[in-house]
């Protein structure tokens, strides 16, 4: 079904103003993979095609398409000359299945899936396809990057260059250095942290991990740290075992196209100094360009404290290296 309709969300976009809001066609793309039914919709700009188009991968959990960050994304990017295909994760919004009892492969396939369709479109060029990943999107992005050779770039927004399992040690280490511990507390809760995950990755040791962590809360360091271990009939520990380690430092190394990074000065989930010095550095090793930038005064939403949209530094940076690697 087709919906012609004008791209929405001004208040949303923030940076971006009344009059460079385009209109855009709206296709609904349906497809189906392993029994399991998706939707998504392709968003096609006014003008002579093919269009460029670029792939919103939304982050863990469930970010439907009609959340106001793809939706925003959608908008500022069809504006400027982009088709943009977003779609709902398994067992989100209008696809069915369950994405807790998958880890990151299986969403990866199920992206490409639906790329095949979008770049049939005839509207679309298919030699000019990158993928945005918001988040864990990043590490999605970079696997399709990794399976399809027809993805020519990536940009990650607020995705780490390296596991979830030490992105969960950055994010104690973060809470540890914001509350003013010093190396010291920072090692011991590093310790507890990498014990808990061993759990997980082995579904052994619960008792004395349970044991550590009743020690610990006798350390005046540990309330800051937040370490806890959850209960064994949890879906949750076992989802994150198929995805803690995760590696994507092998494609960061390999992809043959460009790769850009975008952290949020504050973001307390991802360290973005340490994330945007550890992507450069694979500049000097693989065959591709290796970009990263640090936003000033955002979190890992990349939007502004007031809640006001994505600051102009950010679209600067996102659509400024797109036309030049996108054009």
């Amino acid at each position: 079904m087709r919906l012609v309709c004008a791209i929405r969300l001004i208040a949303v976009l923030g940076a971006l103003l009344c009059s460079s809001l385009a209109r855009a066609d709206e296709d609904t793309i349906r497809w189906e993979r392993e029994g399991v039914s998706f939707e998504g919709s392709l968003f096609v700009p006014e003008g002579v095609g093919p269009f460029p188009c670029v792939v919103f991968v939304s982050g863990s959990g469930c970010l439907e398409r009609s959340h106001r960050a793809v939706v925003g994304h959608s908008a500022a990017l069809a504006a400027r000359g982009y088709a943009v295909f977003t779609f709902d994760k398994r067992g989100c919004g209008d696809s069915t299945g369950d994405w807790r009892e998958v880890g990151l492969e299986p969403l990866a396939e199920d992206a490409l899936a639906g790329c095949e369709l979008v770049r049939a479109d005839p509207r679309v060029d298919a030699q000019r396809v990158g993928v945005m990943g918001l988040s864990q999107g990043g590490w999605i992005g970079l696997l399709m990057a990794e399976r399809a050779p027809w993805v020519r770039w990536v940009m990650l927004l607020s995705c780490p260059p390296f596991s979830p399992a030490e992105q969960g040690e950055a994010i104690v280490e973060m809470r540890l250095r914001d509350a003013g511990w010093g190396d010291a507390q920072v090692a011991a809760g590093l310790k507890l942290e990498r014990t808990v995950a061993e759990v997980y990755r082995t579904d052994t040791g619960w008792d004395a991990a349970r044991s550590e962590i009743e020690d610990a809360t006798s350390e005046a360091w540990f309330r800051d740290a937040r370490i806890g271990v959850q209960d064994e009939s949890s879906w949750n520990w076992r989802w994150y075992r198929t995805l803690m380690d995760h590696d994507p430092r092998p494609t960061l190394r390999a992809f043959e196209g460009p790769i850009l990074g975008v952290y949020g000065e504050y973001d307390r989930l991802v360290p973005a100094q340490r994330s945007a010095a550890l992507l450069r550095a694979f500049a000097d090793e693989a065959p591709g360009e290796r970009t990263a930038i640090v936003i000033d005064g955002v979190g890992h939403r990349l939007v502004r404290e007031d809640g006001r949209g994505w600051p102009d530094a950010y679209w600067d940076a996102v659509l400024g290296w797109l036309e030049r690697h996108a054009p």
